[in-house]
């Protein structure tokens, strides 16, 4: 084997291949040029995990080299080996000091470690050679025979050369497809190739809608005759397969994103700071109880032309903590608790478990009540992992079907203690009295640092019975919003709810306060 293409030799997968994956290898081979376009840039989005079954398939090298994240310029560092040639003669030379030499002659960086930390290898390692118009592929090939076996030779995005152990590769993760019902998206095609804008353009929005669940469908639409069909399925699937992210997807997160500032802020409480940061992306902020304990120390910050996402990312984030938008304020908070703040999809999950989630899934949506049950009770059990994906499933699907998903993510959210924000509380808008909305709709403003929730209901003159939850204490930034946001914010996100008792607001667990209002239906 070339040994500038060592590094092309993978340890054996100890995956089976899915059928995904298998059915997208075997589309590079397709007559249709979008077919052959869609699963390159598919199989990019599976990343290291899938680039051994490309090399049995005898795939393009530069597919395999974009799925291991081997770049052009990477590429371009390892194909000059092969012409990199020079001379050596040495005899006993620390691989350090002989690597030094190489660069000397040729430019070209050479490391048994990426990480800034001498390797153990550089003080045992000697290197003994001699020859003339040697190319630098087979001196390293000579190099690599004295190291471990697992060894192979790296570029790195740093334009180094790098000696080192084969990485493992990473498990598969593939996108997790909501098919309970077959053949979603087929009345659609039609639509991508309508003469009216408007037309194609709601048809690719009930696209995006119904995620992975349309895939099938698409791959149809790149066989359409006609061309305006073709090419809006594979803009469609492209897009679902680059939003290979879970990322919560959190409402007036585009109106952090618009401004942005200059921020030099020295000795002030780290709070402080999270406040001044929301004041100027125009938001307001509540801060909970976990996060609160970790801003009390002075600190600095400074910091330009950034946006106000970016600028509480890369200050909350090396603090351990982060933070999620709701109603246009910002809620501080430790990353555990926003793992039920999951957007519609995609999310991909270990083979596997996707294929398990899938089929449990399936069979809640069916017609079996013994599957149902046993579909039910796995999910339960798996708890916050599958947040996303039945996120998606109750986006996706209707009727009985997504009123049986939001039962298991509500029976999840209740044993771990989580939020789900894209559902409603157990408060009835269109039951309330005209007193009771005028004081929900009431704008209440100012600051209330630390304060346990009776105290903030009191500090904007609001009768309150807090049931659960009394201990916790918050801060609380606001330039203006309504009582019924207020409520909302510093209650959901704690596994609280309210409800109204005439004009007073009662606060409990939101386990209790929907068995309340279902008792009064």
């Amino acid at each position: 084997m070339n040994p500038v293409l060592a590094f092309l030799v993978l340890l054996p997968s100890p995956q089976a291949e899915p059928e995904s994956v298998r059915h997208l290898i075997a589309e590079l081979g397709s007559p249709s040029k979008e077919r052959r376009e869609v699963a390159a840039f598919a199989l990019e989005a599976h990343g290291p995990a899938v680039a051994l079954w490309l090399v049995q398939a005898k795939a393009d090298p530069g597919l395999i080299d974009a799925c291991r994240g081997i770049t052009r310029e990477m590429r371009a560092l390892l194909d000059s080996l092969d012409r990199t040639r020079l001379s050596v003669s040495v005899e006993n030379v620390k691989a350090d000091d002989f690597f030094k030499l190489i660069h000397e002659k040729t430019g070209v960086w050479i490391t048994l470690s990426d990480d800034g930390v001498s390797s153990n290898l550089s003080d045992l390692l000697t290197v003994t050679l001699k020859g003339e118009d040697l190319s630098l592929a087979s001196i390293l090939r000579t190099i690599l025979k004295q190291l471990p076996p697992d060894h192979e030779i790296r570029p790195t995005r740093s334009g180094k050369i790098l000696l080192a152990s084969q990485p493992e590769p990473p498990p598969l993760r593939v996108p997790v497809r909501v098919l309970a019902r077959r053949g979603l998206g087929r009345e659609l095609i039609p639509a991508l190739g309508n003469d009216s804008p408007e037309e194609r353009d709601r048809a690719s929005g009930e696209f995006r809608r119904l995620s992975f669940a349309a895939e099938p469908a698409l791959w149809t639409a790149l066989d359409s005759p006609l061309p305006e069909v073709r090419t809006r399925a594979v803009d469609l699937l492209r897009e679902l397969y680059g939003q290979r992210t879970q990322t919560s997807r959190i409402p007036a997160l585009e109106a952090v994103e618009s401004p942005r500032f200059d921020i030099d802020l020295t000795d002030l409480p780290a709070l402080q700071i999270v406040e001044e940061i929301a004041r100027r992306a125009g938001l307001d902020l509540v801060v909970e109880p976990a996060a609160q304990k970790l801003l009390g120390e002075k600190t600095f910050y400074r910091i330009t032309h950034v946006t106000g996402v970016m600028a509480l990312r890369l200050f909350l984030g090396p603090r351990g903590m982060t933070f999620g938008i709701l109603n246009d304020a910002v809620f501080v908070t430790i990353p555990s608790r926003l793992e039920s703040w999951t957007g519609p999809g995609p999310f991909w999950m270990e083979a596997r478990q996707a294929s398990n989630v899938e089929s449990q899934i399936e069979d809640l949506a069916g017609g079996d009540p013994d599957a149902r049950r046993r579909a039910e009770d796995a999910l339960v059990a798996r708890g916050s992992e599958v947040f996303g994906p039945l996120r998606t499933a109750q986006h996706v699907l209707s009727g009985v079907e997504a009123v049986r998903i939001e039962r298991v993510r509500r029976e999840i959210a209740r044993r771990t203690g989580a939020w789900l924000p894209d559902l409603p509380g157990a408060m009835r808008v269109e039951s309330l009295s005209d007193s009771q909305r005028a004081l929900l709709d009431r704008t209440v403003a100012g600051r209330a640092a630390g304060v346990t929730l009776e105290e903030l209901l009191q500090t904007w003159n609001l009768r309150g019975s807090i049931r659960r939850g009394g201990e916790h204490r918050l801060t609380v930034s606001t330039r203006g919003m309504t009582v019924f946001k207020l409520l909302q914010v510093i209650t959901g996100p704690s596994g609280l709810d309210f409800t109204l008792e005439g004009e007073t607001i009662v606060i409990d667990s939101a386990t209790e306060v929907r068995a309340a209002a279902e008792r009064q239906r």
